[in-house]
């Protein structure tokens, strides 16, 4: 019985290997690149390493001829495009196994320096299929073009490529990323605006894509407590990203963690002490519990840092006069000379912001100026003051 069953062992491992090269052999005799490729992916678990690669590598040599005559030309077809990516694909996938160890434990590739000096320069050729691509509204076709062009910038095969002139990488995965956003490729987005933010050209817009990204299919806590997760990650591996900072401020904001809030703002300020965005938080939060002192000493560190800002110049306008406000209403009788003169500071550095605010933002776009600008103008002039009637005018 023992000897049966070891005699069908080794019937079955020489059909295996027959099989193995008889598919390769038929592979290595044909021209058609499609039955080609068809023939290798039905018959590939069945394979070795060394018989994949030079498979692979076929598919690769079946398309040369014609991507060498019609890349030499002044004008280049659909077919060449696909070819074209069809060859990278296979070239990628030919060194994956050429690159493992054969019987001997030994790794001997053979086909790695062929397709390396044939392929890295006419990668440029890639763009132009995109750019064609996109031009007809393909999206999906010139994602596929330009996200070829990036993933060949660091695919093994061209480790050992001098990259310093391939200056379009960066520019070309923040497009890639574009397209990734059409086409609902959010892990594509997520990948290419990694490569995209070494450019220090794109870096903003392509972070501002990244979180666009991850912040897609948020239906949940549970979904929003991830994101603010990857927010963390992505902070950590870029500290000074403004954006980050205020994604995750504002999403700790949402959630309702303020304690976590708290603690990315120490980390911040430890970085930055006079950080525009942890001390306009913290005022509007102060000025929310109507925490006044507080709220103005916020606002006024946030305008140190950004002077220009309408919206905190007006937040800081308001809080002074609700301090004016609420230490007029504690006065009883007339107000002396001496106590009008007192609230009358707050209300002209209240007046100073707001009529700031309004220079910079006349149409009230980013910020609501109006009503307590004529507060102000109430307080220090009067009702029957031109300045005042204006200023209610522009409240309503």
């Amino acid at each position: 019985m023992k000897k049966t069953f070891i005699l069908a062992i080794a019937v079955l491992f020489s059909a295996t290997v027959f099989a193995q090269g008889d598919v390769a052999k038929q592979i290595m005799k044909m021209k058609d690149y499609d039955q080609a490729a068809s023939l290798l992916q039905s018959n590939l678990a069945n394979l070795s390493a060394e018989a994949k690669a030079k498979c692979y590598n076929k598919l690769v040599d079946i398309m040369w001829p014609a991507i060498e005559k019609e890349g030499s030309s002044e004008t280049q077809s659909e077919d060449f495009y696909d070819a074209l990516y069809n060859a990278y694909v296979n070239a990628f996938e030919c060194n994956k196994y050429d690159q493992q160890p054969n019987d001997k434990g030994q790794v001997k590739p053979k086909f790695y320096t062929k397709n390396r000096d044939r392929l890295y320069n006419i990668r440029p050729f890639l763009i132009n299929g995109g750019e064609a691509a996109r031009q007809n509204n393909d999206f999906p076709r010139a994602y596929k073009f330009w996200g070829m062009y990036v993933d060949s910038s660091v695919d093994p095969l061209f480790d050992e490529v001098d990259k310093s002139g391939d200056q379009y990488v960066g520019e070309i995965a923040y497009y890639a990323a574009v397209l990734g956003m059409q086409v609902k490729d959010y892990a594509g987005v997520d990948k290419y605006t990694d490569i995209a933010m070494k450019d220090p050209k794109k870096a903003n817009e392509a972070m501002e894509l990244k979180l666009a990204a991850a912040s897609q299919g948020l239906h949940s806590r549970t979904d929003s407590i991830a994101f603010a997760g990857k927010v963390e990650e992505a902070l950590a591996k870029y500290p000074e990203s403004d954006l980050l900072f205020g994604t995750l401020v504002q999403t700790y904001s949402d959630l309702g963690m303020n304690d976590k809030m708290d603690v990315v703002f120490e980390k911040k300020l430890a970085q930055d002490p006079n950080n525009f965005v942890v001390w306009n938080i913290r005022g509007q939060r102060a000025m929310q519990k109507q925490e006044l002192d507080d709220a103005i000493a916020n606002f006024r560190k946030a305008l140190s840092a950004k002077p220009e800002e309408p919206q905190v110049l007006t937040f800081l306008g308001a809080c002074l006069l609700d301090k004016a406000s609420k230490a007029e209403e504690k006065i009883k009788g007339r107000i002396t000379p001496e106590a009008k003169k007192e609230l009358n500071k707050y209300y002209e550095e209240a007046k100073e912001n707001l009529e700031k605010a309004k220079r910079i933002d006349p149409k009230k776009e980013g910020s609501n100026w109006g009503y307590a600008l004529f507060r102000c103008y109430y307080a220090l002039y009067g009702p029957n003051d031109d300045r005042t009637k204006a200023a209610e005018a522009d409240a309503n």
